[in-house]
């Protein structure tokens, strides 16, 4: 029984080091442009959304805010998919667990 403890949690340890290895963000870029001919300013957002390697993240989130009129970078947590994924594997744990080292075990015998 120890074996199938032991084997479960460390598949889905894999899968939680990777979760927070590999977090979900989502990004707002804005720039400035001038145009030439009336010289306007126009200010562009961009948003952008994925994943990116945990200390990528913290690296990029940890630049200050730059001067209001140049180019900014802000980059968020996506907490709710942060979130989704963390459930999703513990339930999977506690189903594996049950199913092949409770349920199935008992039936072996």
């Amino acid at each position: 029984m120890k074996n199938c403890t032991r084997n479960i949690l460390l598949i889905f340890g894999f899968l939680l080091i990777f979760i927070f290895l590999f977090i979900p963000f989502r990004s707002t870029h804005i720039k400035y442009r001038v145009d030439s001919h009336s010289l306007a300013k126009y200010k562009i957002t961009a948003h952008q959304s994925g994943y990116m390697f945990v200390f990528k993240y913290l690296k990029l989130k940890s630049n200050k805010i730059s001067d209001p009129g140049t180019d900014q970078d802000s980059f968020f947590l996506n907490r709710n998919l942060f979130l989704i994924e963390m459930i999703i594997v513990i339930v999977l744990v506690a189903f594996d667990y049950f199913l092949f080292c409770v349920f199935l075990r008992k039936k072996k015998l």
